[in-house]
């Protein structure tokens, strides 16, 4: 089961670089950025900001080793909606909490100037990435292994 509530408008002023293997940083600005920050941790493995929709391979290479070695990290995907930009990202917090995070930064549309929402989802287990999908990055239970299957395959 998940938890989805929506978190406080508007971001702070903390600026990050984000570096990882030539990934620049992505055209969210702060807000997003901020909130990545706030929920991971100061101390987190930022493994990057990439565009929706391109390959990600190293930032989930990192994600995954830092998954495996008990550490906070996050991984974000960014992109143009209509009149706004979205992000999506995969946070783990030193806790070990997993935090799928919505943004928008302006979810009323138009040319109206609004706060960035952002939508958290805890998940009860990591988050997992589909690089083929329009959103990237999903809360669903790990598939079981059918072990009769595997006995049976030709």
């Amino acid at each position: 089961m998940t938890n989805r509530s929506t978190l406080r408008a508007g971001g702070g002023a903390l600026l990050l670089g984000c570096a990882l293997q030539g990934t620049a940083m992505a055209e969210t600005g702060n807000a997003f950025e901020s909130e990545l920050a706030r929920l991971a941790g100061r101390a987190a493995k930022q493994c990057g900001i990439f565009p929706l929709g391109q390959a990600a391979a190293a930032g989930w290479a990192c994600a995954q080793a830092a998954e495996r070695a008990g550490q906070a990290y996050w991984i974000a995907f960014e992109g143009k909606g209509d009149d706004s930009t979205v992000g999506h990202a995969a946070i783990r917090t030193a806790a070990g909490v997993h935090i799928l995070l919505d943004y928008d930064s302006n979810p009323f549309g138009g040319s109206a100037r609004s706060f960035p929402r952002f939508v958290t989802t805890t998940c009860p287990w990591p988050i997992l990435h589909d690089s083929a999908a329009r959103i990237p990055l999903d809360c669903v239970p790990p598939r079981p292994i059918d072990r009769a299957a595997q006995n049976s395959a030709p």
